[in-house]
């Protein structure tokens, strides 16, 4: 599946910006062209951090011996061998499949080819204006997933924010899938007043707003 790793801002012209995500350190990169290139941040050769490196004509040089590496992880030059070397096929850095779209840099993970270019909100294409925010959460991702899901703990955590109002009673919620990889949570609270909570089944989407 595609995962957002980064804003497509925070990987920089000629110079690679090493990070951790899906508890792997990463090493990201712009070519000559600007495409977005992404290899398991450990040189092959002696583990040395490629991130420590440099951008030289698009690829990526390692800080401790100079080998160089193309996008796909192919090392395409080892100075201490000479121009003319036949350079080994089997020193190779794992790469990982980059889509740079929607100012947002996502990365293949797990098996398979991508299929695609990676599903965006529908409701915000062709958008010309907004601003973006980030924030370090001390959590692991499948706990900060799970925290945007539960939509219990709205009025009790967020009550003078998107969960004012107390509005306490949660029926549903109703969840419509899109695809296999994505799906939409449509949260319809109410003020208890002594009403039985609605199953999804028997919520009326025309009181949900956005539904689509």
């Amino acid at each position: 599946m595609r995962i957002a790793v980064l804003s497509s801002r925070e990987v920089p012209r000629g110079r690679p910006i090493g990070v951790r995500r899906l508890g792997m350190d990463l090493v990201f990169w712009r070519d000559d062209s600007g495409r977005i290139h992404a290899l398991l941040d450990d040189c092959p050769h002696r583990r040395a951090r490629l991130s420590l490196g440099k951008v030289v004509g698009g690829k990526i040089q390692c800080p401790y011996h100079g080998f160089e590496f193309d996008g796909s992880g192919k090392v395409i030059k080892i100075p201490a061998l000479g121009r003319s070397a036949k350079l080994p096929e089997y020193l190779k850095a794992f790469s990982m499949p980059v889509y740079d779209a929607y100012d947002i840099v996502w990365v293949w993970y797990g098996g398979g080819e991508p299929r695609g270019a990676p599903r965006f909100f529908e409701d915000l294409e062709g958008l010309e204006a907004y601003s973006e925010y980030s924030d370090v959460w001390g959590v692991s991702l499948p706990r900060a997933v799970e925290n945007q899901l539960d939509v219990f703990h709205l009025p009790f955590v967020h009550y003078n924010t998107i969960g004012r109002g107390g509005r306490t009673l949660v029926h549903g919620p109703l969840v419509k899938p899109v695809d296999d990889y994505s799906f939409v949570v449509y949260p319809f609270n109410q003020v208890d007043r002594g009403q039985r909570p609605l199953r999804s089944s028997e919520i009326d989407v025309g009181k949900l707003r956005n539904y689509l």
